[in-house]
């Protein structure tokens, strides 16, 4: 192997060590969240949302407070790139298990 060769797979496994340890804290604060994904889920399939996006909507309640839930784009955007991710992650999978 020349130098250079040496200097290219230094380069490669710093990088790819890097990224892999950003994208497992990523994940370890993801999988720490979940819970907070089911509330927020479990709370936008409620009656209880609709009837708080009404009264905000309406002026007559939540006014004091930041209520970006209440925004239904805000909540379905939420869960679509939350699908997108997992989408993401199944291609890298199969990626990483076809070049191992």
């Amino acid at each position: 192997m020349s130098r250079k060769q040496v200097e290219g797979a230094e380069k490669a496994l710093v990088h790819l060590r890097e990224a892999l340890d950003q994208v497992n804290l990523a994940l370890d604060r993801l999988e720490d969240l979940e819970e907070d994904y089911q509330v927020l889920r479990d709370y936008y399939i409620s009656p209880d949302f609709s009837k708080d996006r009404d009264l905000a909507r309406e002026g007559l309640a939540y006014g004091d407070m930041a209520c970006g839930v209440l925004t239904e784009d805000g909540i379905s955007d939420l869960i679509g790139d939350r699908y997108q991710l997992a989408l993401r992650l199944l291609d890298l999978v199969r990626q990483v298990l076809e070049t191992y």
